[in-house]
Parts: C-alpha cells; structure tokens; sequence
C-alpha cells in the first residue's frame, strides 16, 4: 500500500490539469502519509521540483489528459478508500 501513496503524491501536478476533484484526496494523502517522514518530505521536494513541468506537457495535450484522468481514477479511489 506505501507505493501507492508514492505513487498518488507524485501525481497530484498532473491531477490538477488532469481532473481537478482528485485534488483534496490527493492533498490529504500527502499532508498525512508523506510530510510525516524525511523521505516522504524529500519525495514531495522532488515532485514539486519536476510536477510543474509535466503538468504543463499534459496541460497542453488532451489525450494526455484522457490517459491521465484515466491512471488516476483508481489510484485516488484507493487512496480515499485508505484515507477514510
């Protein structure tokens, strides 16, 4: 189940042009699995380093909206089901 919080964090940027409900989930898995730890603090650094770029390819890229919006679904779902 860790990896899918890794996973989940590293691919909150592509969520926010992605599908921007997945947001809140994904905020609250980082804020409670991750910034807990060094790694998971140095994991999110990471991701706020390269996120922004990546999100601004799929930003610009409906198909890769689409395939985004379609990984994410059951990563956040789990995640919610993991949060609640």
């Amino acid at each position: 189940m860790r990896a899918l919080f890794w996973i989940s964090a590293g691919l909150l940027a592509w969520a926010q042009v992605g599908y921007g409900v997945f947001l809140a989930v994904l905020r609250r898995l980082r804020d409670r699995y991750l910034m807990g730890h060094a790694p998971g603090r140095a994991l999110v650094a990471g991701y706020y380093a390269i996120g922004p770029h990546i999100a601004a390819l799929v930003a610009r890229n409906a198909s890769l909206r689409s395939l985004v919006r379609s990984a994410l679904a059951p990563l956040v779902a789990a995640a919610q089901l993991a949060l609640d």
